[in-house]
């Protein structure tokens, strides 16, 4: 039986990745993930294959030869990811046992950093689809959204201010956890001329 570690990397700084996520990384017999993923374990000597589409991943997995996955996944495995995908269609196969491995979310670090509890927030994702973001601003006392392609910050301020909700106060976080993080909280009218 093959055994399919679904790890989350965390936040990005590797000092945010926990010690589980590092011993299943450390016992693999082959790394899976996108390049900027498979960047720090280079030197593991491990048999890496780069990819972030669940087809070839999961084709790989079911192709080769290996005992031991390490699929990486950026954030927490169970906050808008790649696991989502990978773990329903490996789970089609009954030779493949999978453990998913979660992390510090980007919504857990962010929240942190601006001491909010994060209990009451509605999160919605950017990534890969146009969430409608009006509706949830409206409809909810705190929103947290997940950015990605067109949707970046200042567009999404930008389409506040049209809808007269400029008055809003907006937060921003970007690169959290590296040494460039920026976090700028301001009003959405302000936000919406800024470049991220």
């Amino acid at each position: 039986m093959k055994k399919v570690f679904i790890i989350g990397l965390g936040i990005g700084s590797a000092s945010y990745m926990h010690k589980r996520a590092e011993e299943a990384i450390i016992s693999c017999d082959c790394l899976i993930g996108a390049k900027r993923m498979l960047s720090g374990f280079m030197d593991l000597n491990k048999e890496i294959y780069e990819s972030s589409k669940v087809e070839g991943i999961c084709e790989y997995i079911g192709e080769s030869s290996f005992q031991s996955y390490g699929v990486l996944v950026s954030g927490d495995s169970g906050f808008y990811s790649l696991s989502k995908k990978v773990t329903e269609r490996l789970k089609e196969n009954k030779e493949i046992q999978i453990e998913n491995i979660p992390a510090i979310s980007s919504l857990q670090y962010f929240t942190s950093k601006l001491n909010l509890p994060w209990d009451d927030i509605k999160y919605v994702s950017a990534h890969g689809r146009i969430p409608n973001i009006i509706s949830n601003v409206i409809f909810n006392k705190k929103t947290f959204i997940l950015t990605g392609g067109e949707l970046e910050p200042g567009h999404i301020c930008e389409m506040l201010t049209h809808k007269g909700l400029g008055h809003l106060r907006v937060s921003v976080g970007e690169r959290l956890s590296y040494e460039e993080e920026r976090i700028i909280e301001d009003t959405a009218s302000e936000i919406a001329k800024m470049k991220f």
